[in-house]
């Protein structure tokens, strides 16, 4: 199976952020921000996306990197990755506070 990539445990609050956002369109910086990704992740998923070229730069439309968005974050996949990942926080998260008393 391969590696789930690392940027969908943060659609949800770029979503939000995404919603918020009057620009009509998102540029690298952006989607490194709203994903928490480095500059050459961000390419590289701006691409997949299909990112339109504006003089030097690529840009994103907002409303269709929404819709991209939900479309990855509502897969059952993602869902239960995210579920995982929030399981293992909180284990964490419980044994680090073990760990301190």
């Amino acid at each position: 199976m391969p590696r789930n990539p690392e940027w969908i445990h943060h659609i949800p609050g770029a979503l939000t952020e995404l919603e918020v956002l009057g620009l009509p369109f998102v540029d690298r910086a952006g989607i490194e921000r709203l994903l928490h990704l480095s500059p050459r992740q961000a390419l590289r998923l701006m691409h997949k996306f299909g990112a339109i070229r504006a003089g030097r730069d690529l840009l994103l439309e907002r409303v269709a990197l929404c819709e991209t968005l939900r479309c990855w974050g509502s897969s059952e996949e993602t869902r239960l990755e995210i579920a995982r990942f929030e399981r293992v926080h909180e284990r964490l998260s419980a044994i680090r506070k073990e760990l301190a008393g």
